[in-house]
């Protein structure tokens, strides 16, 4: 605050200058006393914004991260869903061809492999927005221990079952799901996957120096192979 005051030359005594000194001082002294304390409210205010902005901003980030979580927990629900479906679709046209491929008389000369039947699935292109893929695994061909243990005075007999088919669903990109189906009671081995793209099972019998097999094959599969686990 600027005061100005005007002197006149015609001040007379030495009582008027004092009294005009001191209340200038007087003046002088209350000015900056409203100074400090306009100075302490504007802190005072900047600290309670700056509080008020970091609370807002705290609460924005749980918020936030809550709803994050909410919709992986959903999109991860929705994939396991999906997956399982194709799985299960799978896996229901797998026995379909294997029980009508058993029953097939083929004959096929050895060195040799035929294409006994085809069936064409109905596989979505995307999960969620997500690649995902497909997997056959043949049953394991380890040989089955069985155990003779006694119970109460009683034999029993174990038989433990081994490792059988499987239908394996996962994605190919984050969020990575994975479903795995067993398919029970099949004795052809499995080969093949696929991205949605190639989406037909195909039967095949072929004869490797005398011996007749079978194969279910999933996607356009050049050589036969068998593959009993998946990393």
């Amino acid at each position: 605050m600027l005061i100005v005051i005007a002197i006149s030359n015609t001040l007379a005594t030495k009582g008027d200058m004092a009294l005009l000194i001191f209340s200038i001082y007087f003046l002088h002294e209350i000015n900056i006393e409203v100074y400090k304390k306009q100075l302490m409210k504007a802190q005072a205010t900047l600290i309670e914004n700056a509080i008020l902005v970091l609370l807002g901003s705290l609460m924005l980030s749980v918020v936030v991260i809550l709803l994050y979580n909410f919709y992986e927990q959903h999109l991860r629900t929705e994939i396991q869903n999906s997956l399982t479906q194709i799985a299960i679709d799978v896996s229901s046209n797998l026995l379909r061809l294997y029980e009508a491929g058993k029953k097939s008389k083929i004959l096929v000369a050895e060195n040799q492999s035929k294409k006994i039947l085809e069936i064409e699935l109905d596989l979505p292109e995307r999960v969620s927005g997500r690649s995902y893929e497909v997997i056959l695994v043949s049953p394991n061909p380890l040989w089955t221990t069985i155990s003779l243990v006694k119970v109460g005075g009683k034999e029993v007999v174990s038989v433990p079952t081994p490792p059988g088919a499987k239908v394996i669903a996962r994605t190919t990109q984050k969020p990575f799901v994975t479903i795995e189906y067993e398919i029970p009671n099949i004795d052809v081995s499995l080969q093949g996957k696929t991205d949605g793209s190639d989406s037909k099972l195909r039967y095949y019998r072929y004869n490797i120096a005398g011996v007749t097999k079978d194969k279910i094959v999933l996607g356009d599969q050049e050589i036969l192979v068998d593959v009993t686990s998946v990393g």
